[in-house]
């Protein structure tokens, strides 16, 4: 069975909700984006650290998932989240909503300017610090 299978069996038998669609990437990390999925993986801490470790093989980054990606700098990335050994910067200077997450001790610098604004979601072990300037908004 292939870790995206199994997650999705294990979340599908950890009680998630009716609107849970798992057995692809894609579909996966998309409800990582949802207020459901978020909801799910905060609450429960699932899929682990070392779960979404076997995920990073798959390129994760195209999808804006960065697992263990070290130290990065981000432009404009309509949403992203931060796993693991990751220390990001990450820079909004348009006028749209954007998306950050950060799990398993992932760290990050939101810098939000012009008409951004940033909805932020962290778990206990990771670590944000937020400049704002101009007329832009960060959510948390």
């Amino acid at each position: 069975m292939n870790i995206v299978d199994k997650v999705t069996m294990t979340v599908k038998d950890m009680g998630a909700c009716d609107t849970f669609e798992g057995r692809t990437l894609d579909k996966l990390i998309e409800q990582l984006f949802t207020p459901q999925g978020l909801e799910f993986v905060m609450k429960n801490a699932y899929p682990d650290l070392d779960t979404f470790r076997k995920f990073k093989k798959y390129d994760t980054e195209k999808l804006g998932v960065y697992i263990d990606c070290g130290d990065i700098t981000l432009t404009d990335p309509e949403r992203v989240f931060l796993i693991g050994d990751t220390r990001a910067t990450l820079n909004f200077t348009q006028t749209r909503a954007y998306k950050v997450r950060l799990m398993f001790g992932a760290k990050a610098t939101v810098n939000a300017s012009g008409y951004s604004v940033v909805n932020v979601a962290k778990d206990r072990m990771s670590r944000i610090e937020v400049n704002a300037s101009d007329d832009a908004q960060i959510l948390q």
